[in-house]
């Protein structure tokens, strides 16, 4: 049986029909799931919306600045879905579980202090990281972060850190903040060229020397390092502070 014309443009119509009214208002819209409550008014406060309203996929992809300071946050799922984040502050939650910013690399600036933190890995990969904040956390472990070639300034105290040679290769390093952490072999650092200012309070520093001869080290300031001997510093020419109260 032929159908006529009519009936050639009526069954498209109808099964178009059919789908919409199958299909509800938004569903092309993937909402993205994100259990933490206070992650999720956060992140909508950033977006200007209700503190309970659904995000999209797309919504959270329109994010740059995440700022969510002591909000009572643990869980960063569906955080992942910000690919476009760069700067994120997330000082004073209770965070253990980072893994959610693995893929984040346009991330430039990150606040993780006063948190629950002990591992780094996710971290591995985001090489346009510029400055990192992971003070007063439960973090021993730092070589996740040796291949963060563009950082330029971390912050790492009240952690459990003995060692530093993961940064030795971080040579566009600034600044580093390690007050209150066990032990601090200043060797790896020698290679730091561009480093003008270390900050070690309440840090037995071993290894002062290493550093003399940096040419834009300006500042050391080191309370209660257990520094006897300023000999080492003999060198270090281009030296304008050096606080050292409390050795």
């Amino acid at each position: 049986m032929q159908l006529s014309k009519k009936q050639h443009l009526f069954i498209p119509t109808l099964i178009f029909c059919a789908v919409l009214f199958v299909m509800p208002p938004g569903a092309s819209a993937q909402i993205v799931d994100i259990p933490d409550v206070n992650l999720r008014k956060a992140i909508n406060e950033a977006l200007g919306k209700a503190p309970n309203a659904r995000i999209t996929a797309d919504e959270m992809a329109t994010l740059r600045e995440l700022n969510a300071l002591s909000m009572d946050i643990k869980n960063l799922a569906g955080l992942e879905v910000a690919v476009n984040l760069e700067g994120l502050g997330l000082n004073n939650n209770i965070i253990s579980d980072i893994s959610p910013l693995a893929g984040l690399i346009e991330l430039r600036d990150i606040g993780l202090e006063e948190n629950a933190i002990t591992d780094l890995s996710p971290l591995a990969g985001l090489i346009n990281v510029v400055h990192l904040h992971l003070g007063h956390n439960v973090i021993s472990d730092l070589s996740p972060l040796e291949g963060l070639i563009n950082l330029r300034g971390i912050s790492l105290h009240h952690n459990a850190i003995f060692d530093l040679s993961p940064l030795a290769g971080l040579i566009k390093l600034e600044w580093i903040g390690m007050s209150h952490n066990p032990l601090a072999d200043l060797s790896p650092l020698s290679g730091l060229t561009n480093l003008h200012n270390f900050h070690g309070w309440g840090t037995p520093v071993v290894n002062l020397g290493a550093i003399e001869k940096l040419p834009k080290l300006r500042e050391i300031n080191v309370c209660g390092g257990e520094i006897s001997d300023l000999s080492p510093l003999a060198d270090a020419k281009g030296l304008k502070e050096l606080y050292l109260p409390g050795n």
